[in-house]
């Protein structure tokens, strides 16, 4: 009796959306070459402030060195109150002050959704609303974030305008995913 044994020396295929994250997360996660760079005069390593938007609330941002941030919003959006975790990636300009960005998240929140009961009526052949009944859940998400913001020279203001999506997992529920434009007004420090 003879065993033999085959191996195959193939690498499994990955997805072209398995690529594309591959790639996503490389760009984030890869220090720039000039990473190590000490923040400029006018820049700033700390800032707080306020967002406005679809989640509003207060936000701290923190930069490790001007092209790496970690950005935490704590706040609420329609039917919730959580808060936000974002790793963010800069991009500098021409332009003193001036910087675009791009990043990931996540968030936890607790949030509610709502469910009605209507009543039959036979006589009228018509159905009644009967009670409405509010249901809170935990809720666990993912998030971008791409904008810009422009620091005002020899001022501690700088403004942001940015675009973050969101998905949201109820548990047991549903999935809910959102445009989340906002306006931010931070201080730096």
């Amino acid at each position: 009796m003879v065993l033999a044994i085959q191996y195959n020396n193939t690498v499994p295929m990955k997805t072209p959306i398995q690529h594309i994250l591959l790639l996503a997360f490389t760009l984030l996660l890869t220090p720039s070459v000039n990473s190590q760079k000490s923040l400029q005069p006018g820049d700033y390593k700390n800032a707080a402030g306020i967002r406005f938007g679809g989640t509003t609330g207060v936000s701290f941002k923190h930069k490790f060195n001007p092209y790496n941030a970690m950005e935490i919003i704590a706040g609420t959006y329609p039917h919730a109150v959580g808060i936000t975790g974002l790793y963010e990636r800069n991009f500098l300009t021409n332009v003193d002050g001036l910087l675009f960005y791009l990043g990931a998240g996540a968030h936890i929140s607790r949030a509610y959704y709502s469910t009605w009961s209507y009543t039959y009526n036979g006589d009228k052949d018509q159905y009644y609303y009967d009670s409405r009944n509010y249901h809170y859940r935990a809720v666990v998400g993912i998030d971008a974030i791409g904008g810009a913001e422009y620091k005002l020279n020899d001022s501690p203001v700088a403004f942001s305008l940015d675009f973050k999506p969101y998905g949201e997992f109820y548990s047991g529920y549903k999935t809910r995913w959102r445009l989340d434009p906002g306006l931010g007004i931070k201080f730096t420090f």
